[in-house]
């Protein structure tokens, strides 16, 4: 059966900026991709947890659903996997060295020293003894040297968290807004990927990792705001759908703190989800109700013949005639959506035609069901 109806639209190519290593992958019929962990599934629907958030996807909208993927060939290990998909053991553990305060100089030098020579883990075990010192034996202006060089212990020894708790403690010493926020960026997309590998691309040093995850970030933020009009409903409202659109962009516009310029960049593909969205949802109605149809005719003289067979036939008519109606309204919103936010490529307007001449036709019975005058007769609900 098809959608529960366009007031539930949902479409649009979604990529998970930061995919589980083993993970659930939806895709429905108007072409979404959904990549997470499935919660909950029954006949009805199917509950998905993504990077931006929990999705609810009716089971009449699904055209595959796979699960425990592993991680695509080409795009590098990711959280917990090693480079054959396999599980990764776990980073080698850093125990702090105890350190007397007479002796910091010493055990400075000597990590130092450990960096210098990729003795990542020994280097890392001798920063971590130095951080727990108090600021008299170890004062700030070494310990934020030392932090940045724990970062690249971490990551050398692929320990992403360990990686991302450097980067956090570090941010805490910061006074410059954009330097803090560039650390904790890292410390999110360490922390949540779980993985020293983004974008397939391993990471080995403190400003590297930075890079990757200003790309990451503005990357999510893009997914995040083409979910936001994924999810959005009601869009055979005009001022509901205008909310939408606005609401994703003002999501996009974030990516702009990260990747400048992204939201120049990526407005007219966000948008063109709504579009996608409507229109694809649109056919689907126009299916849905083409087959409806023939069962509405087929029962239209039996179902006068009492109020039990009416209210039965008005059940099945309901249902019909909101879902064309909200179609038609969606699919007439969209020139005037387009011009008003000035991306008029995104209109098809021979596609609009077509879908509006079937839906226009979906208002009555066939050409061969004619009222008592000659002309077509609508499809309209029982009364009595």
């Amino acid at each position: 059966m098809p959608r529960a109806g366009i007031l539930c639209l949902a479409a649009a190519l979604l990529v998970a900026a930061a995919a589980p290593a083993w993970a659930d992958r939806i895709v429905t019929l108007a072409g979404a991709t959904l990549v997470g962990r499935i919660l909950e599934e029954d006949a009805a629907k199917v509950v998905i947890r993504t990077d931006g958030g929990t999705v609810t996807v009716p089971r009449e909208t699904i055209r595959t659903l796979e699960k425990d993927l592993a991680p695509p060939a080409g795009k590098g290990p990711e959280a917990g996997t090693s480079e054959g998909g396999r599980p990764a053991a776990p980073p080698p553990e850093v125990k702090p060295v105890e350190v007397a305060p007479a002796d910091a100089p010493k055990a400075f030098d000597t990590a130092k020293a450990a960096v210098a020579a990729g003795e990542w883990r020994k280097a890392a075990g001798f920063l971590e003894g130095l951080l727990q010192l108090d600021q008299a034996a170890f004062p700030p202006e070494k310990r934020l040297g030392a932090l940045g060089a724990l970062v690249t212990c971490y990551l050398q020894i692929k320990d992403a968290r360990g990686a991302a708790r450097a980067y956090t403690r570090r941010a805490a010493l910061v006074t410059d807004a954009d330097e803090k926020r560039r650390m904790l960026v890292a410390a999110e997309a360490l922390r949540e990927t779980g993985s020293v590998t983004l974008a397939g691309k391993p990471l080995g040093r403190y400003e590297e990792a930075i890079e990757a995850a200003m790309a990451w970030k503005a990357a999510r933020l893009l997914d995040l705001a083409k979910q936001s009009a994924v999810k959005a409903t009601g869009l055979d409202d005009p001022a509901r759908l205008e909310k939408a659109a606005l609401a994703a962009q003002d999501k996009l516009k974030e990516a702009d703190a990260y990747a400048p310029g992204s939201s120049d960049a990526h407005r007219e593909e966000v948008l063109g989800v709504f579009v996608t969205t409507i229109t694809d949802a649109a056919r689907e109605v126009v299916a849905f109700c083409t087959e409806e149809r023939k069962e509405l005719t087929r029962t239209r003289l039996a179902s006068v013949a009492s109020k039990p067979l009416a209210l039965e036939w008005n059940a099945r008519g309901g249902p019909y005639l909101a879902k064309r109606q909200a179609a038609e309204n969606a699919v007439k919103n969209l020139r005037p959506f387009t011009r008003k936010f000035e991306v008029p490529s995104l209109y098809d307007a021979a596609l609009c035609r077509a879908l509006l001449a079937d839906l226009d036709d979906l208002q009555y019975y066939p050409p061969d069901v004619r009222t008592s005058g000659g002309g077509r007769m609508k499809i309209a609900l029982r009364r009595f």
